[in-house]
């Protein structure tokens, strides 16, 4: 969707996100994001892609995050308090893979949640997976307009929530902690494009072993599906994307 102006008076949502080497799709994700809320918070965790040089001409605030180690919970949380004090009642915290918006496509996430009650805390996103496959035509580069295919019930479910002090954002954004009651709707959706090509798998497993080896202390439950992938070949990547990641008769 083409960016417009539609802050007004409206509700003030920020959208924040970790980036790291994901040029193939980032421009697209952002775009869409400047739609739906008023302000989009980016942290380019050390892109050697290309992905710093797009995030640096789109109309975002665009912050350097040097860290290697993946503490996703600690930066996204500290960008989501950076957004409360900026002013922001909401915080989408999303990643660079992710195209979220309503079940109305026509509405705005940001308007949307400025129709709720003060009682709701959190909103529920389903999370669906798209996955490349043999029917893709291969010359559309962007792999938000070139997937056409689907699973056809959502994997998981993350959440936006209300900004205020003490709310803590778990690792994965799937959930937002409060320190207290948290009532939560689910009211969107998220198109998510995880596994897009050969190249982008094995970038993706190699770039998550860094990052999780990184965080010394990280609990052992975190980081298990790129661990397992440590010591083996590209080619031991390549073919579990092949089985897993894409599909030749959708």
């Amino acid at each position: 969707r083409d960016r417009r102006d539609h802050r007004g008076d409206s509700l003030s949502v920020a959208a924040v996100m970790l980036a790291r080497d994901e040029a193939d799709i980032i421009e697209v994700v952002a775009n869409h994001l400047l739609f739906h809320v008023d302000e989009v918070i980016v942290a380019d965790n050390r892109s050697t892609d290309g992905t710093r040089e797009i995030l640096e001409r789109l109309p975002i605030t665009l912050q350097d995050d040097p860290e290697i180690a993946y503490w996703q919970d600690r930066k996204t949380t500290a960008m989501a308090m950076e957004a409360l004090d900026r002013g922001h009642q909401w915080v989408v915290p999303c990643d660079a893979d992710e195209v979220w918006h309503c079940g109305d496509p026509d509405q705005r996430i940001s308007d949307m949640l400025g129709s709720l009650g003060p009682d709701v805390i959190r909103v529920r996103a389903a999370m669906f997976d798209h996955y490349p496959t043999a029917d893709d035509d291969a010359e559309v580069p962007c792999p938000i307009r070139r997937f056409g295919f689907r699973k056809r019930v959502a994997s998981s479910q993350k959440t936006a929530g209300r900004l205020t002090t003490g709310m803590h954002i778990q690792m994965g954004n799937h959930d937002i902690d409060y320190p207290g009651p948290a009532l939560g709707i689910q009211r969107l959706n998220i198109r998510h494009f995880a596994w897009r090509s050969e190249e982008q798998a094995v970038r993706k497993v190699r770039n998550g072993i860094e990052a999780y080896n990184a965080a010394v202390g990280i609990g052992a439950e975190f980081g298990v599906g790129w661990r397992q992938w440590e010591g083996r070949p590209d080619e031991a990547i390549i073919d579990w994307f092949h089985q897993w990641g894409w599909s030749e008769h959708p």
